[in-house]
């Protein structure tokens, strides 16, 4: 290989290396940006006065309910999850959330005979209809939460479902 193809790659490979560190710079900055928006706006929606109750009784398969971590899960990216780690036996529990539409879920805090804390157990069409048998659809049920309002009534109690 000649001098000048060796001068003409080396010149061509920098190049290409000041481009691609360019590239990431950017993407970098993009990434950067996009998690300073998600905490500004997170912030911002939490600071709204005027909060809503979501109202749920909790349940477990046992005659005892063990702590459990009950959560609002937001489906809107920049606000936070809300949760709430109860003591063993409790029935009821508020949570207190910026406006918006939540998904809510209770997951034990310590390992429970098969069920590990890594399992959700969602306000469900199966818990609205009461835990019954015959109630196939364990597909999670939005709660829009109005400012000043309580929505009661929600069950994050399915334990059954896949």
């Amino acid at each position: 290989m000649s001098l000048s193809k060796v001068v003409v790659t080396n010149i061509i490979i920098s190049r290409g290396d000041r481009l691609l560190k360019k590239s990431f710079k950017w993407i970098f900055s993009i990434i950067l940006v996009f998690i300073f928006l998600r905490f500004i706006m997170a912030v911002l929606s939490n600071l709204d006065s005027r909060r809503g109750i979501i109202k749920a009784e909790l349940g477990f398969p046992s005659d005892y309910i063990p702590e459990l971590l009950v959560c609002a899960d937001p489906i809107e990216w920049y606000k936070l999850k809300t949760c709430i780690t109860t003591k063993g036996n409790t029935k009821e529990i508020e949570l207190s959330v910026a406006p918006g539409i939540y998904f809510v879920f209770a997951s034990t805090v310590r390992a429970q005979g098969s069920i590990s804390p890594s399992y959700r157990a969602y306000y469900s069409e199966f818990a609205k209809c009461g835990f019954n048998v015959s109630c196939k659809d364990h597909t999670p049920i939005q709660v829009i939460v109005q400012p000043d309002q309580t929505n009661s009534k929600i069950y994050p109690s399915d334990w059954y479902a896949d």
